[in-house]
C-alpha cells in the first residue's frame, strides 16, 4: 500500500526532510504522485526507501545515545559503581574548588567594601567640619553687618564731613 512522506518517516523513525532528500528528481517522478493535496509514495518507492534504511544506519539511530549495557559480572558491576563514584568525587571536588574561589572573591569584596566605608566616613567628617566652619563664618558675617549698620546709625548725616 502506498504511503505519504509523513507516514513513511514515522514508520522508519526519520524526518520527512531525510526522505525528501532521498527522493531525487528521477525517483520522485518514478515513485511519487500527488493525490489531492498530499504526495504519496508508491509501494515500489516505499520498498526502495525501506531497503535503503535497512542497509545503512538510520540518522535517528545515530542521534540517540546508546544505553549502557548492563554489567554481566560482579566485577564489571563493581567497576561501573567505582567509575560512578569517581565521577561523583570529581564533581564534588570541582564544586568545592568553585566554592573556595567564591569565598575568596567574597573576602576581597568585603575588604573593598570596608575601605569604601572608611573613605565615606572620612568624607562625612570633613563635610561636617566644613559645615561647622560655614556656620561660624555666617555668624561672623552677621556680626560684622550688625556692627556696620550700628556705626551708620550713630552718626547723623551732617557729621559725615
Amino acid at each position: 500500500m502506498s504511503k505519504t512522506v509523513r507516514e513513511l518517516s514515522e514508520e522508519l523513525g526519520v524526518s520527512k526532510t531525510t526522505i525528501n532528500k532521498l527522493l531525487k528528481d528521477e525517483s520522485r517522478q518514478q515513485y511519487v504522485e500527488k493525490v489531492g493535496n498530499k504526495f504519496v509514495i508508491s509501494d515500489e518507492g516505499v520498498e526502495s526507501i525501506t531497503a535503503h534504511f535497512a542497509n545503512s544506519d538510520s540518522p535517528k539511530s545515530k542521534a540517540k545515545p546508546k544505553a549502557q549495557a548492563k554489567p554481566t559480572s560482579k566485577k564489571e558491576e563493581l567497576l561501573t559503581k567505582e567509575e560512578a563514584q569517581d565521577t561523583e568525587v570529581k564533581d564534588e571536588s570541582e564544586d568545592l574548588s568553585k566554592v573556595t574561589e567564591l569565598e575568596a572573591e567574597l573576602e576581597q569584596a568585603k575588604a573593598e567594601l570596608e575601605k569604601t566605608k572608611e573613605a565615606l566616613d572620612e568624607k562625612e567628617s570633613e563635610l561636617t567640619q566644613k559645615d561647622d566652619k560655614i556656620d561660624s563664618l555666617k555668624d561672623k558675617v552677621t556680626e560684622v553687618k550688625e556692627a556696620v549698620s550700628s556705626q551708620k546709625k550713630s552718626k547723623p548725616w551732617w557729621k559725615i564731613w
